[in-house]
């Protein structure tokens, strides 16, 4: 009963070392259908995001370094997001699945992006033979996204991705540009443009955002990026020069409010525009408010057509590609314009990828280990918790000298600075609390009271100068100075030493041992099944591997803090000559 006991705690703690030592997957599991899972990181404090968000659609970029595309459906059909707690399916859409490059690009409504934290997540699924589609490309929009353009058609016109339906009714622009997303669209400057019909969805009285990824051909004389105009009234986001304007004209009333900053010809740029009625017209780019204007008006009610790359009357043509063109019916805040940046940029920093999960409950590796932890014996356990204790220690010694050098090292170096430009060797003790990590200060302040001492005694001589006797005294002192610093350098090295000498031959021992226990099973069952050999196998296998893992890691730590050491100890030498030096030429006979 005891000894079961036993086992079972000693499995448990093979599995903490594991869980130390490296990831090893998680026990829970949405569907034990799919074979593999990548938990995802929404980082809001990564990303500079200052406000909670829910319902955030989230671009995810897979290729080779993420996504095993081995392991997917030829189509990826077989891939799903669920949510942190590993239950709730999240709406998804694929813009680009491309099996043969290995990429692809998947948007997904991500619950909640909460501020300040690191701790959001969702998982991602795949391996699922029998698995059919279950994109719900419209269902990956919150209800005030009225139009989303991702361009990834290859011929036609561009199709909306919301519940909308807003499709575009013309297009004479080109597809298949190579946009920041997949492909974009182009505008030749004469007389592109794309219509958008009028509906009642494009209602944006209660507020509206546009935005969109933008590459200027050339400088602009006036082009209009959105128009939607009728005699009485229009509003615009257009381009002068390089420099991007909102104007709002109702009857005789017009507010414009312009870009503090210019989009840079043939360079990708994020273009943002958020109006809320009644209050402000703010525009940003790349994600950071860079203008901004009083809005005291409601938003003009128009149920013209809208028009993107030029007026619908004719003129105002843009040269530019645009890329994930979005139309809000909502004046979006900052904290989810810095989101929908973060995620659609090259340089994501909302989004991070942990390592591949196979299984459930942790698939075939949990099982092995396990297994291994169930057959090590009792005296084995005892072994790797002696390296254990070894490897601890050696690791707590490590950290604590490669921080004490670093200090030793700055400091020494401050110190020589302000010993070199010193004019009198009184006024460096001033700085004393600077260098109290520094071994050559240390040597300095031996030095100095040797020399103060000597003062003290020659006192009553107007100009005493140092005897051959009292200087070889003087360079003593500094020499013993020398072996103490050195002695305190080195202490606690010899930890390391026997981790990387000592811990092989511990797990040799162990090996002995377990071989030794397999021969006496062997000899008790009176055959050589492997029920009778597996314990001692195990045991000496693991007490080996336990104490390669404390004896190399040693090895390479020990090495590296050889050489601070030796880089220590040659500035203590050279420092004793130089102090030595000058005291002979200022005091000397």
């Amino acid at each position: 009963m005891q000894w079961c006991f036993t086992r079972r705690l000693a499995s448990v703690f093979l599995l903490g070392l594991v869980f130390w030592m490296g990831p090893v997957n998680a026990e829970a599991w949405w569907d034990k259908n799919w074979e593999f899972r990548k938990k995802i990181n929404l980082s809001a404090a990564a990303a500079g995001i200052e406000e909670s968000l829910t319902e955030v659609p989230v671009l995810l970029r897979l290729h080779t370094a993420n996504l095993d595309f081995a392991s997917v459906k030829a189509d990826g059909a077989d891939l799903r997001f669920i949510d942190g707690d590993d239950q709730t399916p999240l709406k998804y859409h694929v813009e680009l699945f491309d099996p043969v490059d290995e990429m692809a690009l998947v948007w997904v409504k991500a619950p909640r992006v909460t501020t300040g934290s690191d701790q959001d997540s969702i998982w991602m699924y795949w391996g699922n033979e029998i698995a059919v589609d279950a994109q719900d490309r419209n269902g990956s929009y919150d209800v005030n996204q009225i139009l989303t353009l991702h361009f990834d058609e290859t011929e036609g016109a561009p199709k909306d991705a919301t519940a909308y339906a807003n499709h575009p009714g013309g297009f004479t622009g080109r597809l298949a540009v190579p946009g920041v997303i997949g492909n974009g669209a182009g505008f030749g400057g004469a007389g592109d443009m794309l219509t958008i019909p009028s509906s009642p969805s494009l209602d944006i009285s209660g507020g509206f955002t546009f935005s969109t990824w933008i590459k200027l051909a050339n400088p602009q004389p006036d082009a209009f990026l959105l128009a939607v105009e009728d005699n009485e009234r229009s509003l615009v986001i257009g381009i002068e020069q390089t420099r991007p304007y909102v104007a709002i004209r109702e009857k005789d009333r017009t507010i414009k409010a312009s870009l503090a900053g210019d989009l840079t010809p043939g360079n990708w740029h994020q273009l943002t525009v958020s109006m809320i009625p009644n209050d402000r017209i703010v525009l940003y780019l790349d994600g950071r408010e860079t203008g901004s204007n009083a809005l005291p008006m409601a938003l003009p009610s128009l149920s013209n057509d809208w028009t993107i790359g030029a007026s619908l009357r004719g003129g105002h043509s843009l040269a530019a590609d645009l890329d994930e063109l979005n139309l809000s019916r909502a004046g979006r805040g900052t904290a989810w314009i810095a989101a929908a940046f973060q995620s659609q940029g090259a340089e994501n920093l909302l989004v991070s990828f942990a390592e591949i999960e196979a299984g459930e409950g942790g698939g075939v590796t949990s099982l092995l280990i396990g297994t291994i932890a169930d057959n090590i014996t009792l005296d084995g356990w005892i072994i790797i918790g002696l390296l254990f204790l070894l490897g601890a220690v050696s690791g707590v010694l490590f950290a604590n000298k490669a921080y004490t050098y670093r200090l030793m090292i700055r400091e020494n170096h401050e110190f020589l600075r302000v010993f070199k430009s010193a004019g009198n060797l009184e006024k460096i003790e001033e700085q004393r609390e600077d260098f109290r990590n520094s071994p050559l200060y240390r040597i300095f302040e031996m030095g100095l009271e040797d020399l103060r001492s000597w003062g003290a005694k020659h006192a009553d001589q107007e100009n005493p100068r140092l005897s051959p006797k009292s200087f070889n005294i003087f360079k003593t002192v500094l020499e013993n100075g020398y072996m103490e610093q050195n002695r305190k350098i080195n202490a606690g090295l010899i930890v390391l030493t026997m981790a990387i000498s000592g811990a092989p031959f511990l797990g040799l021992l162990g090996t002995v041992w377990g071989v030794m226990s397999t021969f006496a099973a062997m000899a008790v069952a009176g055959e050589a099944n492997i029920m009778a050999i597996a314990p001692g196998v195990a045991s000496a296998l693991a007490t080996t591997v336990f104490g390669l893992i404390v004896a190399i890691p040693a090895l390479f730590g020990y090495n590296y803090l050889a050489g601070k050491v030796k880089l220590l100890a040659a500035d203590l030498g050279l420092f004793v000559d130089r102090f030595a030096n000058l005291v002979d030429q200022e005091f000397g006979e």
